[in-house]
């Protein structure tokens, strides 16, 4: 499938995740929330490998690979990205998650030895202060929706939490392809350990098993993990193993547009301003970041 198509999915479907998101913490505690959505994500992926009789058995220190892919990937990052959706709209938690992809480009380099030019640093230099200008009305004290708050603060401690921690499962992710281990079969055991991990979190935290009928709370779930865990993760991961993670961050420039635009009609946002140009600054930044480079040619 050409890259641009798995772009596309990956964007459309994040996209309105994150408001499926904030009507599962409506229901239900967070933290099952997460080991809910993939382990129902994790049941669909074995059964389809049974189904096309791909192989499921891998030495266990490919198994330690994709425990580490699961709970970074696959439980702790997603704890941290719903708790903070209880905390603040979703459309601004995919907004500052959207710093994916500066976390992508520096442990890239870190882990990868992966060239960062100057392009790439200018570029986050402008989408970090485009993402400021969004936040900062609301960091004032006078604001309406003030996140200088309890709530508030926490929501972005967890939202750039979650960032980090997802940052490093996708490196870890380009390793994995790295070594030839097969994307379905990889999400399939990474997401049944994420979905036990984040029970254990559960159970260690006290939080009482909840689940909920409520059919808002059954469709985003179901969503979340067909098309959020399945499809979605399925599309990303294979985009980190062909054009590697410090690029497939693009799609952090789309799904927050989205988000913030479903955050309009879902949860009265409204748009100021300073949010078109923070967005356009962060857009011009990723966008100068990803730009193709241009090789020149001796003649």
């Amino acid at each position: 499938m050409p890259y641009i198509i798995l772009y596309i999915v990956t964007c459309l479907i994040w996209g309105s995740t994150w408001l499926a998101i904030h009507f599962q913490v409506q229901f239900a505690s967070p933290i099952w929330a997460v080991s809910y959505r993939f382990l129902l994500a994790s049941i669909i992926l074995f059964v389809f490998s049974l189904f096309t009789r791909a192989n499921l058995k891998f030495p266990w220190r490919t198994h330690m690979f994709m425990l580490s892919q699961g709970i970074m990937l696959f439980s702790l990052s997603y704890i941290c990205f719903y708790i903070a959706t209880a905390h603040m709209i979703s459309g601004l938690v995919a907004m500052l998650s959207a710093l994916t992809l500066v976390f992508n480009i520096i442990n890239a380099r870190l882990f990868l030895n992966t060239h960062i030019g100057w392009e790439v640093i200018v570029g986050c230099i402008i989408g970090i202060a485009g993402l400021v200008m969004v936040f900062a009305p609301d960091l004032s004290s006078k604001a309406h929706d003030s996140l200088l708050t309890s709530a508030g603060i926490l929501g972005i401690v967890f939202t750039l939490l979650g960032t980090i921690i997802s940052s490093f499962g996708n490196i870890l992710s380009k390793h994995m392809q790295n070594k030839a281990v097969p994307v379905l079969q990889s999400n399939a055991f990474g997401m049944l350990y994420g979905a036990i991990c984040s029970g254990v979190v559960a159970v260690l935290m006290g939080e009482t098993i909840t689940f909920s009928f409520n059919p808002l709370y059954l469709g985003s779930l179901a969503y979340l993990s067909i098309f959020g865990s399945v499809i979605a993760f399925s599309c990303y991961i294979k985009l980190i193993g062909t054009v590697g993670p410090e690029r497939v961050a693009y799609v952090g420039i789309i799904t927050p547009l989205l988000a913030m635009t479903l955050s309009t009609i879902f949860e009265n946002f409204h748009w100021a301003w300073y949010d078109f140009v923070g967005i356009g600054l962060a857009l011009l930044g990723n966008v100068l970041i990803l730009r193709p480079r241009v090789k020149k040619v001796s003649v």
